[in-house]
């Protein structure tokens, strides 16, 4: 393994529970807590499958396996996402339901009919989701809106999710797009259904909650991440898992963002037409550790004045400044955390770029590490800022 290659972040295909979101606290809630699971007890005795997993062709009970969380494996550098963390691994190699899991339960049981539960699941889901974080991350984080072009009324969330545009003054995106390009890594193409938006701001999608479980498992995001599709691991063989259709994300996804919808934090404007964040709803409910990764207002307008005022003085002769510098200077300036530095900073920038106010002309880099490069992209160790 070549030691200087970035992590491999492998995401299964999407979740979906079918019916509506009070699936799994309902089987969470009557779950035993204290005690460990085999794999397929996960199914018969929390989930009340009925019967075991099969393998075949899509295999079945695709929601169950979507509260499995994440994979950690150093020796091959890569992890393997398989969904939402309500069921960990034990320390014996057998299952347990997460803190996640049985903190959902309880809220669950407590009040079924309630809002805690909820406000939980949201939590939850933007903290290990990554799909849903990153479409959560253009809204709050870069400020975008959420457009639905055959339907702007608020009955027309999530009625053709195929077609939902994410709207800034600098950039319409279409949230689903069926296109393919080179792959990353290695020969041959990789679909471009929603992948565009992972790679754009790869540690971001991740997020802090995920990043700091990796590398407590001994994996070092120090070179970087890329995306890839899913594997299986049988035995010593493997098999790739084929990446989610448009199909399967537009369910998701519409599954997902309705219970921010709910919790009213996803907001309809009816003046545009569009859906925003409601950052004083999202700031209420949500816990601080949620709110500084997410749901922070991203107006800072002293940030844009900074940035012009450091690149001037640090820019070399062919326009390019080194990311590390500039980043420590306006931070220094602005009193924010070292800790909170790397993710501040590339959170402004990224929202400057989608209101149309900046863009990056050329880049170089590779040496450095990836938290010294912008957007944890090895390859923008040195960039130039065009205003």
């Amino acid at each position: 393994m070549d030691s200087n290659q970035p992590v491999i972040i492998r995401l299964k295909q999407s979740f979906s529970w079918q019916t509506n979101y009070h699936k799994y606290p309902f089987y969470l809630a009557e779950a035993d807590g204290a005690r460990d699971y085999s794999y397929n007890e996960i199914f018969t005795q929390i989930f009340r499958t009925g019967s075991n997993p099969v393998n075949k062709g899509k295999g079945q009970f695709a929601w169950v396996k979507t509260a499995f969380g994440i994979e950690v494996y150093p020796e091959q550098n890569q992890v393997i996402v398989n969904g939402i963390g309500l069921i960990n691994k034990s320390a014996n190699e057998n299952y347990e339901i997460s803190p996640y899991g049985l903190e959902l339960g309880r809220l669950y049981a407590n009040n079924p009919g309630g809002k805690d539960w909820r406000i939980y699941f949201a939590e939850i889901i933007a903290r290990n989701d990554i799909r849903t974080r990153v479409a959560l991350y253009y809204l709050s984080v870069l400020g975008y809106q959420l457009f639905f072009p055959d339907d702007t009324s608020q009955n027309g969330f999530g009625q053709v999710m195929s077609h939902a545009q994410l709207v800034a003054p600098g950039e319409n995106i279409f949230l689903l797009q069926n296109t393919t390009r080179e792959k990353q890594g290695g020969p041959g193409e990789r679909s471009a259904i929603f992948n565009e938006l992972l790679d754009r701001y790869p540690f971001e999608s991740i997020g802090p909650f995920l990043r700091k479980t990796i590398e407590q498992s001994r994996l070092s995001l120090g070179n970087g991440i890329r995306f890839e599709g899913g594997m299986k691991y049988l035995g010593t063989h493997q098999q790739p898992i084929i990446e989610p259709s448009i199909n399967d994300l537009q369910i998701y996804l519409k599954q997902s963002l309705s219970l921010f919808v709910d919790l009213e934090v996803l907001k309809h404007n009816p003046l545009k037409g569009t859906w925003q964040i409601d950052y004083r709803q999202a700031q209420q409910i949500f816990s601080s550790e949620l709110i500084a990764d997410l749901f922070m207002n991203p107006t800072n307008d002293q940030f844009f004045t900074s940035l012009r005022n450091v690149y001037q003085n640090l820019v070399d002769a062919e326009n390019y400044v080194n990311i590390r510098q500039v980043r420590h200077s306006i931070c220094s300036q602005l009193d924010i955390p070292v800790n909170e530095q790397i993710s501040f900073f590339n959170r402004q920038v990224a929202r400057l770029i989608s209101e149309g106010n900046l863009a990056l002309g050329r880049t170089h880099g590779w040496h450095g590490s990836a938290d010294d490069a912008l957007f944890g992209d090895r390859s923008k160790e040195f960039v130039e800022f065009i205003f």
